[in-house]
């Protein structure tokens, strides 16, 4: 969500934006200070600009603000170079993990219940090679089966 200062004698404000690289704008015409830009491809990073209009003046555009769009790939398409193992099993009040990582990477760990409700998830930044992370405080689980996959 791209979001500036409102301006007290604006009456609308132009947004346009387009995937950088490209050199045609698409132009939006909105009366609020805030525009959510959707639509984005996978990945892409867009430039947008905003001006002011007012009812006896236009200001010019202000500069570029660059935004990334997210960036969704499906497992299948991750060479994520891990190796991880998941001690121990069953578990019962914690998990641990031993993960080695051949780069740097951004990993999401989510501990789910066997209908897929997820009970913890947690978010950390593994460097190049071994990594120990232990996941704590499942002693609120159902009883039953507590295996890890």
């Amino acid at each position: 969500m791209v979001v500036w200062e409102a301006v007290d004698s604006s009456i609308a404000y132009v947004i346009r934006h387009r995937k950088v690289g490209e050199e045609e704008w698409t132009e939006i015409v909105v009366t609020m200070n805030f525009f959510e830009l959707t639509e984005m491809e996978n990945c892409e990073v867009y430039e947008v600009q905003v001006q002011t209009v007012c009812a006896r003046d236009t200001s010019g555009y202000v500069e570029s603000l660059l935004m990334p769009a997210a960036c969704n790939t499906a497992v299948e398409d991750l060479a994520l170079h891990l190796n991880v193992q998941v001690f121990p099993n069953p578990f019962d009040k914690q998990l641990s993990l031993e993960i080695t990582s051949e780069e740097y990477q951004d990993l999401i760990i989510e501990v789910l219940q066997l209908d897929g409700k997820s009970i913890r998830r947690q978010t950390t930044n593994m460097l190049p090679g071994k990594q120990h992370i232990l996941i704590d405080n499942l002693e609120n689980l159902a009883s039953g089966i507590t295996s890890s996959v």
